[in-house]
């Protein structure tokens, strides 16, 4: 516990630097720096810092640990980006697959990759079809495709009970945000910071492996 405001500290320090290639889109696409960004910025690197704090606690295999502190830097940059801008830029969330294919071959047995990998590819398709389907609806009423590269980014850097998990959890979220401000759903928004957070909430859990008692 003697570490924990250190790392609280030095993530939120690390965090402005991680959120640098988020401000240099933004900036390329006209944006410019205002409210909106400098309250999702802060939002987002204090919520980094709590969830670095928490990894770093937990009586998990360090290898764990940082796999946790990786997938939530992209998270990061993602959640921020697309609640400043309502983008997801392809770059940002190809990296985000990547990085976590490289982990998953890093971390998990051989003989799961095989199945991971067609794991994923089923789960791009039935989102693309998703899309697909309902590509005559306006914009706020159907998955972007910058979320769709998200949630197969996270199938790539967790498991699919994990994942599916962390989207249920991020929908909760996200519909119960609309229920208590009140737009009943028609007022769309972005779904990247309720996807990061679902991960992170995730992250922990896998973590600490809290027994529930009902």
């Amino acid at each position: 516990m003697e570490y924990a405001l250190p790392v609280m500290v030095g993530t939120a320090l690390m965090s402005r630097l991680i959120l640098i290639p988020v401000r240099r889109f933004l900036t390329g696409q006209g944006c410019g720096v205002n409210a909106r960004l400098r309250t999702a910025e802060a939002t987002g690197i204090w919520a980094m810092a709590v969830a670095a704090m928490l990894f770093c606690l937990a009586q998990a295999p360090l290898a764990e640990r940082v796999h946790a502190l990786l997938m939530s830097g992209f998270l990061l940059q993602l959640g921020v980006c697309d609640a400043a801008s309502g983008w997801l830029p392809r770059q940002m969330t190809v990296a985000f697959l990547v990085a976590g294919l490289l982990a998953s071959a890093i971390t998990e047995q051989p003989v799961v990759l095989p199945v991971h990998g067609v794991v994923m590819v089923l789960i791009f398709v039935i989102m693309q079809r998703l899309v697909m389907r309902k590509r005559h609806q306006d914009t706020y009423q159907r998955l972007g495709t910058g979320d769709q590269w998200m949630i197969v980014g996270m199938t790539a850097w967790l498991d699919l009970p994990d994942m599916a998990m962390a989207l249920i959890t991020a929908f909760a979220g996200f519909v119960a945000w609309h229920l208590t401000v009140g737009t009943g759903m028609r007022g769309g928004g972005p779904l990247g910071p309720w996807l990061s957070a679902g991960c992170v909430l995730i992250l922990i859990h896998r973590l600490y492996q809290p027994l529930w008692v009902m």
